[in-house]
This record gives C-alpha cells, structure tokens and sequence, in this order.
C-alpha cells in the first residue's frame, strides 16, 4: 500500500512534464490561419488598390520634383536678379557719364586735317572706344580740348561717319566710296550698329571687281559672313570658267593652278583658321596672259597665210571656218583674261 501511494505522484510528476513538453512544442509551430487570412496575406492584391498606390508614388515623386524646380529657379533667378541689378546699375552710371558730356567736343585728327568742335555726347554714346578714352582723360586734370586720332582715313570718310554718328545722315545717303572706310572706322572705334549696317551694304555690292579686296577686308577685321560671301564669289567664278568654252585652251599649268585655287578657297570657307592669301597671283596671271597671248599670235599666223591664198576652193572655205572659230575662242580667252584680272588684282 505504501508503494501504490509512493508511485501515484510520480505518475502524476511524468504526466505534468510530458504537457508541458508538449505546450512548449506547440508554441514553436507556425499559428493555423483561416483560409480568408491566408488571401489577404499572400493572394493577388486588388488591381486598383495596387493603382492607387502607384498613383500615390507618382504624386509624390512629382511633388518632390516640382518643389526642387522652384528651388532651382529661385536660386537662379535670385543669382540673375543681383546680376541684372548691377548691369543696369552699370549702364545707369554710363549713361550719367554721357550726359554730363552734353556740352563738351573734341576735335577728330584725319589724315588732311583735323575737324573740330565735334560733339562729344553721340561718339561716346555710340562708340565704346571713344566712351573709354574720354572716362580716362576725366581722371586726369587736363583741360585741352580731347583729340581723337584717326589719321588712317582721309577727311571725307571721316565726315562721313560723323555725320552717321550724330545723326545729320543716313547711311543709304553717305557716298559710296566711304562706306569701306566707315566699315573700318566703326570697327575701330566698336561702334557694332555702324559695322553691322556697312557690312550688309557690303554683302549686296560683291561682284567680280571687288570681291578680293572685300575677301581682304573681312579677314583684316574678323568679318565671317563677309569673308565666307566673297570668296564664295570668287569660287562660283573660277567655276564659271570651267564651264567656259575656253577652257580646253588654257595649259595644263594654268587647269592646275586654277584647281589649286579653288581648293584653297573651299577650305577658307570652310575653316574657322584658315585665311587665303594669294601669294602666286602675279605668276597665275602673267601665265594666263602668256596664254592668250600665244593663241593670239597662232591666229594672226593663220590669217596671214590664209590672206596669201587666191583660190576659194572647198579648202579654203574650211579653213576660213577653223579661222573663224578660232577667232572666236581667242576673244572668248581675252573676255576670261580681262574678268580673272579684275578677279584676282592686287
């Protein structure tokens, strides 16, 4: 009997144990879901529940974009505000310099004369050379009157721009012979309404008697558009004389030559660092000119034997034709002769 009681609690101690174990396994297992939790966790979400957070996305990352736009802008436009303020401010302060000159003049040196009493107002206004030269003699304590040196041009160019400075003219009335001059006055004195105006003149006057001199007065003063449209010319020029009937009577020198030139153009116009100088122009044409002049003296050599023959038979009659032909090429040789050297002169 004492045994039976001694086993009872530790029958019960084993079992108590054995729960235990089994609560603590349990506890270690994953919890069973229902089946309408298990969708919700793992199943395809809603299509438009999946958009509106996409949207959701979408309207933020444009909220951040947008807000760091207006930042940017505001920055640059607080930057170009303080810069744009203190350009006006420059002009401001220029435009008080120029006023304070309404009664003053200065006397413009050409290379016949000077001319006096020029006002000073509208040639600063208009002309930054001569706005800085005068800003520089007011920190001096001179009182001569300012002379303006421009001894390179002669008085009537001089005049010429003075009066478009000053407004006594227009630049469709000033002479023709000085608008190259005033083109290079103003470009002297970086006066750009003047040099932008001369050139477009310019632009519309090229032709066969200048178009070298305008090639050269665009490389001296950094003109492209004038440079490019002239030496343009002078290439459409010697391309017109391939296509002319004299050419096959020009020598293989003169073709080569000719085609040299025109390679040295095309790269011209087309380089920003290239210049063309013709340094062979003389020699090109004292050939050409060989030329024309020997196809002259092979034609009067033909007449002269052809004026010795009596008979006017079928071969004289040829002849006379071939002559005749001749005659015609050798003017056509003398035509293109007379056009290169207007062309090419120096």
């Amino acid at each position: 009997m004492g045994d039976g009681q001694e086993r009872v609690p530790r029958i019960l101690e084993n079992m108590e144990r054995e729960s235990q174990a089994v609560v603590a396994e349990e506890a270690e297992l994953p919890l069973i879901q229902d089946f309408e939790e298990w969708l919700r966790n793992n199943a395809l979400r809603d299509s438009s529940e999946s958009q509106q957070r996409s949207e959701l996305n979408r309207n933020e990352e444009s909220n951040q974009f947008q807000e760091q736009l207006q930042y940017q802008q505001e920055v640059h436009k607080a930057i170009f505000s303080i810069r744009e303020a203190q350009e006006r401010q420059k002009q401001a302060e220029k435009q008080k310099q120029i006023d304070s000159w309404s009664n003053v003049h200065i006397h413009v040196v050409t290379a016949d004369c000077i001319i006096p009493d020029v006002s000073l107002k509208p040639m600063a206004k208009s002309c930054d050379v001569v706005f800085a030269l005068a800003s520089s003699r007011d920190l001096f304590a001179s009182k001569e009157t300012m002379q303006l040196s421009l001894e390179r041009f002669q008085e009537v160019s001089v005049r010429e721009f003075v009066s478009l400075v000053v407004g006594a003219k227009k630049l469709h009335d000033i002479a023709a012979d000085a608008v190259v001059d005033c083109c290079q006055i103003a470009h002297y004195l970086q006066n750009a309404a003047i040099v932008d105006c001369t050139v477009d003149i310019l632009l519309q006057s090229i032709d066969t008697a200048n178009c070298m001199s305008l090639c050269q007065l665009a490389d001296q003063l950094e003109l492209p558009t004038l440079f490019e449209r002239s030496l343009s010319f002078m290439m459409n020029s010697l391309g017109d004389l391939e296509a002319n009937g004299a050419w096959d009577d020009l020598t293989v020198e003169l073709k080569e030559r000719i085609g040299s030139i025109q390679s040295a153009i095309q790269s011209s116009i087309h380089s920003q660092h290239s210049r063309l100088y013709f340094s062979s122009l003389h020699e090109y044409l004292a050939i050409f000119a060989e030329t024309v002049q020997y196809n002259q003296e092979r034609l009067a050599e033909a007449k002269e034997q052809h004026g010795h023959t009596t008979s006017r038979s079928g071969a004289w009659k040829d002849t006379q034709d071939k002559i005749e032909r001749q005659e015609r090429r050798v003017q056509t040789l003398e035509a293109v002769l007379k056009e290169q050297k207007k062309l090419f002169k120096t």
